[in-house]
């Protein structure tokens, strides 16, 4: 998931960052052609476009005049526009991926999923609290689920993995990864739901 949410965000900065990189290289041919008169080197007349782009406001590295201003000025333009483009594009999409996931749960499940070998703990009580801050402590690796958002709300003071849904359900087991993990700890408070648990946990293990 998080490979194809990078993907997405590279296909939405190409055409912007194109438009960077076309002013920069247009800019600079422009430039050299407007001081080849007085020596200019390509790297002048990249750092004219450059800090014409920007914005920064140096000195001219030669003087202009005539076409040479009207040139600085579109390159100006242009330039502060593909940036302000660019950055628009980025903000767009960082603004709308947390209101689509404005807990984030999928940065979480991303984290998951990059797990290996540790415990799921299944349901965060008394006794799974417990048992998550002695994993914590021992620094092993670990990932809670439970149901309750006054669990979500435990294992976000405590920096716990967490992921929200009903471990007596397959569909919550395996979004929890139990396939990779290395150890089953069940703290649910009804019997007939830990027995479920450790049943299913059996059957996808």
């Amino acid at each position: 998931m998080q490979s194809s949410t990078s993907q997405t965000l590279r296909a939405r900065l190409f055409l912007p960052l194109m438009l960077v990189l076309g002013v920069l290289a247009v800019g600079t041919v422009g430039f050299w052609l407007v001081w080849r008169g007085q020596h200019a080197s390509w790297l002048d007349a990249f750092y004219m476009t450059a800090i014409t782009i920007t914005t920064i406001g140096y000195e001219e590295v030669y003087n202009l005049e005539g076409f040479g201003r009207i040139w600085a000025v579109l390159v100006a333009f242009l330039g502060v526009g593909s940036l302000f483009y660019s950055f628009g594009v980025v903000m767009e999409y960082v603004v709308t991926t947390r209101l689509m996931d404005p807990r984030g749960r999928l940065k979480m499940q991303d984290r998951i999923a990059g797990l290996k070998g540790y415990v799921v703990v299944a349901g965060l009580g008394r006794v799974g609290r417990q048992a998550a801050l002695e994993l914590q402590e021992a620094g092993v690796p670990f990932v809670v689920v439970d149901p309750s958002e006054a669990a979500h709300q435990y294992a976000e003071e405590h920096s716990f993995l967490f992921l929200l849904g009903d471990a007596a359900k397959d569909e919550v087991l395996e979004r929890a990864g139990l396939r990779r993990a290395s150890g089953l700890i069940v703290t649910t408070s009804n019997d007939a739901s830990k027995l479920y648990i450790v049943l299913s946990a059996r059957v996808l293990s």
